[in-house]
């Protein structure tokens, strides 16, 4: 039989690990009412106290006793064993998974295989809310916007006029697209299917088929890579090291393993920079309400969510 909460005090909720943005995260739960516990988090971020009526705990189990659901980051761990927690922490996922009851809910970002196969074995629900459309849609536009801003830091001419091309059209890739037209750079898009290179061309973006990639070794400015494959390779790289302008830098926005090799970009003289979970460095507030709406969402549909006064609304 469901729980029945009359009010979003009686809901418990345990955030545990993660960057700044999971901080903004249980601070805007909190104040939607919810009791937040907050743990494997570090110290306050800039003497600032970003957790508002969320209550910090020492420990993993006091921030689990009794919870309703459990909050794990995005992503949830990298490295298969502990919760990841950049900001200070040292949090043991089967810690997590065997120190709450059956039917716990857990939700989690970027979950795996091995995530499914603890929550299983434990009794537990595990959710990635990773995998909701509308918190990936959202969560593009602080990526393109810390992708403009590293490039704006790492290039010697403006975005204004500067010929840009970005590798791949899903979320991030429209995001970034857009962005960079806006600053007014002239913004070629690469991608295999025929109707991304078609709506490249109707949003005015000069479209390019990934079997031509090898046009974009001269000329470009900077090239921003969306695309969680090895689409730069070796020959790539070496005709753009040795191809106008002087300048050489692509900005890698995708997940492992990324678009370039590392260690063949350095062997060219190519600045490559993996900039990863810019969500939670450029814009932790606003990536912290965006996890907030999805969580919420997923929560009521596993039937977590106040009858009475007091619920909210994401």
């Amino acid at each position: 039989m469901a729980k029945k909460y009359l009010s979003n005090s009686d809901i418990k909720l345990a955030v545990i690990g993660g960057d700044v943005r999971q901080l903004w995260l249980a601070r805007a739960l909190a104040e939607d009412g919810y009791e937040v516990a907050v743990c494997g988090a570090g110290g306050d971020v800039g003497g600032e106290d970003i957790l508002g009526g969320a209550v910090r705990c020492i420990s993993a189990r006091d921030a689990l006793h009794l919870c309703d659901a459990v909050i794990l980051p995005l992503p949830y761990t990298t490295d298969g064993r502990r919760v990841s927690c950049p900001l200070g922490g040292d949090i043991l996922l089967s810690d997590i998974f065997g120190g709450v009851p059956v039917g716990t809910l857990i939700l989690a970002g970027r979950v795996d295989e091995a995530a499914r196969e603890m929550a299983k074995g434990a009794g537990l629900v595990i959710e990635d809310y990773y995998d909701r459309e509308d918190v990936c849609v959202e969560n593009a536009i602080p990526t393109a916007e810390g992708a403009a801003a590293v490039a704006i830091s790492e290039l010697p001419v403006t975005l204004h006029g500067s010929n840009v091309a970005v590798l791949g059209f899903g979320r991030v890739g429209r995001a970034v697209a857009n962005l960079l037209k806006g600053f007014g750079a002239n913004v070629t898009v690469a991608a295999r299917r025929d109707d991304d290179l078609a709506w490249i061309k109707l949003y005015g973006y000069k479209p390019l088929h990934f079997s031509r990639i090898m046009e974009l070794c001269s000329g470009y400015d900077v090239i921003f890579n969306s695309v969680p494959a090895r689409v730069l390779g070796d020959v790539w790289l070496k005709n753009f090291a040795s191809s106008s302008p002087s300048w050489k830098l692509i900005i890698d926005l995708a997940s492992k393993p990324g678009g370039v090799d590392p260690d063949a970009a350095k062997a060219y003289g190519i600045k490559l920079i993996r900039a990863l979970s810019l969500p939670g460095r450029v814009a932790p507030a606003t990536s912290g309400m965006i996890l907030r709406t999805g969580i919420v969402n997923i929560l009521k549909e596993h039937g977590i969510y106040a009858e009475g006064k007091g619920g909210s609304t994401p």
